[in-house]
């Protein structure tokens, strides 16, 4: 067996292992029929802090910033363009049908930050979150129906 066949099966290995740990701690993943991401995260939702520091920050981006930016619909365009690709670069998580309803935010997270408006933001992040368990739900589901027919001496990558 050559060296770099059995690196590829040390790292398939350890990736099974981590899935299997994954596996482990969704409560009810085994037996569950019908899983679904939000039975296993609980969404985040503003707190009234958060609220008072995006107040602050706004404050300060208008009043104290050397370029004293403007709040307003180009850069509300660029955070929202911004936050997607933060979160999801490789534009692997999130479905066309989620950007078409972000885009709703597109010329509104401006006004909304002003009035300490986080909703927005947090039901990007939420989906986003959805979209992680989704993804860890569908790999588990593939260990489940069981890695006999996994040929380790191919070169793939999932």
């Amino acid at each position: 067996m050559s060296i770099n066949l059995q690196k590829k099966k040390t790292a398939v290995a350890a990736t099974l292992t981590l899935f299997l740990v994954f596996y482990i701690t969704l409560p009810g993943c085994a037996s569950a029929p019908s899983i679904a991401a939000r039975d296993y995260y609980v969404p985040l939702a503003p707190t009234a802090e958060q609220a008072q520091t995006c107040r602050e920050i706004m404050n300060a981006l208008e009043q104290g910033h050397y370029e004293h930016r403007l709040i307003d619909d180009p850069l509300s365009a660029a955070l929202l363009d911004q936050y997607l690709a933060d979160l999801d670069p490789g534009r692997s998580y999130f479905y066309e049908k989620d950007i078409r309803e972000f885009e709703t935010y597109r010329n509104r997270l401006d006004d909304a930050l002003k009035a300490d408006n986080l909703d927005p933001a947090f039901t990007i992040y939420n989906r986003y979150q959805e979209r992680l368990v989704d993804r860890l739900v569908f790999a588990l589901r593939l260990i489940e129906r069981g890695l006999q027919d996994t040929d380790f001496g191919r070169n793939e990558t999932i």
